[in-house]
């Protein structure tokens, strides 16, 4: 991620095909802001904060007031060391776990690709729904898999389990199973839709293409590791699967849901 343009650690969904991956990301958080229905001062959680780059775009969208857990110190750590978040309000959480928050104290929760990291969705689903206040919002953003995809093939698995390995995303379920598990909790389903990142998947392999061509003369005359080499080359090979399956429909990394606790 530090070495192509995916430095907020998701791949955005295509808003605008003539725009770089960063532009795109841009895009969709002025649609994520919209969908969290938030007045200025109003708090927001971000579950899976990481630096908190996110939380501080959203906030100066929307002036809400942004929070954030992660499970990473590290990255905790440098969200406290950016001067546009409060320190207060970003900590080392795991929402595998009860949320450290009082019951009806956000307006707004989101999370954008962490949630296949969720070992129980009912019960996380439903301490986001004890923390929202009435009429609060909760946006995800996250794989999942789509109509075409068909678990029996084995041709289809393997596209799934390399994009797995690239991508490095946890569990892997079906859209309608998001939109079953708010509905369950007591959520109303606002809207649920999948977007496509094949194009912007393209542009990041255009350019790792470029990084591979570098480390291969490097490697050859021992200037890195020969293994750095074979890593980059198996990375910029599972990339293809990961196109073939967004393009196939298998899957989309970019399955957008919005939903509201009942007033």
């Amino acid at each position: 991620c530090t070495l192509g343009s995916v430095e907020k650690m998701y791949m955005p969904p295509e808003i605008d095909p003539d725009e770089s991956v960063l532009q795109n990301q841009i895009l969709f958080e002025r649609i994520v802001a919209a969908d969290l229905n938030v007045k200025p001062g109003e708090k927001v959680l971000e579950l899976g904060c990481g630096c908190g780059a996110i939380a501080e775009h959203i906030a100066e969208l929307t002036g809400a007031s942004p929070y954030g857990i992660n499970l990473d110190r590290s990255q905790i750590e440098k969200a406290w060391r950016n001067p546009n978040l409060p320190r207060a309000n970003f900590q080392t959480g795991d929402f595998n776990k009860a949320l450290e928050f009082d019951d009806e104290s956000f307006d707004a929760v989101y999370a954008i690709q962490p949630m296949t990291y969720v070992s129980d969705h009912a019960f996380t689903f439903a301490e986001v729904f004890r923390i929202l206040r009435p009429g609060g919002r909760f946006v995800i953003n996250d794989v999942a898999a789509l109509d075409a995809y068909d678990r029996d093939d084995d041709h289809q698995r393997t596209l799934i389990q390399h994009t797995r390995e690239l991508t490095v995303f946890g569990g892997f379920w079906y859209y309608k199973y998001w939109e079953d598990t708010y509905r369950n909790t007591g959520f109303d389903l606002i809207s649920s839709v999948g977007r496509s990142a094949v194009e912007m998947i393209k542009k990041e392999v255009a350019l790792f293409d470029k990084y591979e061509a570098v480390f291969r003369a490097l490697a050859k005359i021992r200037v890195i590791p020969k293994r750095t080499d074979a890593m980059m080359q198996r990375m910029n090979e599972n990339s293809q699967s990961y196109i073939q399956a967004e393009e196939e429909e298998l899957l989309t990394l970019n399955w957008h849901c919005v939903a509201q606790k009942p007033e």
